[in-house]
């Protein structure tokens, strides 16, 4: 997991969970592989377990073409996902700032489904 994600999950403030999914996001383990994920509802309150990493542009084509869903990665002191589709894709490109800082994007996590060291962002 990148520090700077990892210092800003632990420094969330007043955190509300719901067996483990809460609106803000927060970090745990998989429950069938063990791999490190992310865990929130996201803005459609939808449950959504994701991999720590964040992609870049070649990453978030991979993970679409393989039928994986994205989300935003946003906020200031408390994360939150944001599910990108077609429609803000454009919008808020990966790379791009606005308001709650540049856009950062993750993978729907799928077990033992790696996404490849070369599309992580740093």
């Amino acid at each position: 997991m990148p520090d700077w994600l990892l210092h800003q999950i632990e420094t969330q403030q007043g955190i509300t969970y719901v067996r483990g999914f809460g609106k803000h996001v927060s970090e745990g383990r998989c429950g069938t592989c063990g791999a490190r994920v992310l865990r929130a509802r996201d803005d459609e309150a939808q449950s959504a377990t994701v991999d720590v990493y964040t992609v870049g542009r070649m990453g978030e084509a991979w993970a679409l073409l393989d039928g994986r869903a994205t989300w935003r990665l946003a906020g200031h002191s408390l994360l939150q996902l944001w599910r990108r589709h077609e429609q803000n894709i454009g919008s808020w490109p990966i790379g791009g700032k606005d308001s709650s800082g540049p856009v950062r994007v993750v993978v729907e996590h799928r077990c033992r489904m790696f996404i490849p060291q070369a599309w992580r962002e740093s």
